[in-house]
C-alpha cells in the first residue's frame, strides 16, 4: 500500500493538560471530520480503519521540532583496559539514558545503522559529543491552583482547592501522518486549530497554531535493507506483528470517549508500547490495531496502529 507522508508543524500558544500522543491526534482528527461532514461519513470512515488491512491514515506522536527518538538498539561495549576508560564508560552511560530525542539526520543515521558503540567512539574523542546531540527540554511543567465551583450555586466550594499540572512547550511539535488520501486531513487539522486540542480545550487551553502541513518525501523512507522497525506512536501489537522486541518501554491508559453521552465515558485500561520501542521484523504498513472491547459500547475502539520506520540491524 502506498502512502503520502506529511508533516504536520505547530505551536502551542498555551498550556496543554493532555500529552500529544498518536492515538489522542487521531482522535480528534477523526472527531473532527465527524462534525464537519456528518455521522454517515464519520462511520464509513471508522469502519475502514476497522475492518481495512492498510488504514486510511496513520499517525505518529508529536515531536519537538527538527528532532525525532533516539534508536536505542541492543549493544555491548568492549571491557574497559584502564580505570579511566571505564570511569568514560560509565559516565557516557549515564549520559546516554537522557537522551531522548536526536536531530533528524542523526536519526537517519542511527536508523541506517550507527550504532551506540559508534557514538561511544565519538564521544570518547570529544566528550561534548552527546550535547550536540540534543538533550533538550522542549516541556516545562507549570503547577496552577484551582477552585472546585458549585454548578447549583455558582460559587466556590469551601475547601476544594486542587493543584493541576500543565505542560507548556517551548518550541514547535512536529507530528508525521501517512495517508492513502487527504481529503478530509488538512481540514480536520484547520478544525482543530481553531477548537483547542485536550483537556480543557473548552477553557482555553491547548491552542494550537498550525505552521505548516506539507508532504515529505524522503525523511522516514524504507528504502535501505532494514530487519527491524521503530515505532514513532503509541503501539498495540496484533499476533504475528514481530519477530522480537529490540527495545521497549511499555505504559498503560484509560482512555475517554471524547464528546461522549456515554454513561460512562471511560474506557477500561489498557498497556501499550511507547513511541521509540524497537522490533525485529518485516516493515509493512500493516501493523497494530483497532482495539475493541475496553467498553459496554462495542462501536467504542482504541486506536492502536504504530507509525514505524525501518532500522538496519
Amino acid at each position: 500500500m502506498k502512502y503520502q507522508l506529511y508533516r504536520w508543524e505547530f505551536v502551542v500558544k498555551t498550556s496543554v493538560l493532555t500529552p500529544f500522543h498518536s492515538d489522542t491526534l487521531w482522535g480528534h482528527i477523526v472527531w473532527a471530520i465527524k462534525y464537519l461532514h456528518g455521522d454517515k461519513v464519520f462511520e464509513e470512515y471508522l469502519t475502514k480503519f476497522v475492518q481495512d488491512e492498510y488504514k486510511p491514515f496513520i499517525i505518529s506522536n508529536a515531536f519537538p521540532k527538527g528532532y525525532l527518538p533516539f534508536i536505542n538498539l541492543p549493544h555491548s561495549f568492549d571491557k574497559p583496559a584502564t580505570k579511566a576508560e571505564a570511569i568514560l564508560l560509565s559516565n557516557f552511560k549515564s549520559l546516554i539514558q537522557q537522551v531522548k530525542f536526536v536531530p533528524k539526520d542523526m536519526f537517519v543515521k542511527m536508523k541506517n545503522g550507527l550504532s551506540i558503540v559508534d557514538i561511544y567512539n565519538e564521544y570518547k574523542k570529544d566528550p561534548e559529543y552527546l550535547t550536540k546531540l540534543g538533550m533538550l527540554d522542549f516541556e516545562q511543567y507549570e503547577t496552577a491552583t484551582k477552585n472546585s465551583i458549585d454548578r447549583l450555586t455558582g460559587g466556590t466550594d469551601d475547601g476544594a482547592l486542587y493543584s493541576q499540572v500543565e505542560t507548556v512547550y517551548t518550541t514547535p511539535l512536529e507530528v508525521y501522518i501517512k495517508v492513502q488520501d487527504d481529503e478530509y486531513i488538512q481540514e480536520a487539522i484547520n478544525y482543530i486549530g481553531q477548537t483547542g486540542y485536550g483537556k480543557k480545550a473548552s477553557t482555553g487551553k491547548g491552542q494550537l497554531q498550525t505552521i505548516s502541513f506539507e508532504k515529505v518525501d524522503t525523511l522516514l523512507d524504507n528504502t535501505h535493507h532494514t530487519q527491524a522497525y521503530i515505532s514513532l506512536s503509541s503501539y498495540i501489537p496484533k499476533v504475528g506483528d514481530y519477530e522480537n522486541c529490540l527495545h521497549a518501554n511499555i505504559s498503560s491508559k484509560k482512555g475517554k470517549i471524547a464528546n461522549s453521552n456515554e454513561v460512562n465515558p471511560f474506557k477500561s485500561p489498557y498497556c501499550y508500547y511507547e513511541a521509540g520501542s524497537i522490533f525485529e521484523g518485516s516493515v509493512i504498513d500493516n501493523k497494530g490495531q483497532m482495539l475493541q472491547g475496553l467498553h459496554t459500547n462495542s462501536e467504542v475502539v482504541q486506536y492502536g496502529v504504530p507509525f514505524i520506520v525501518g532500522v538496519k540491524l
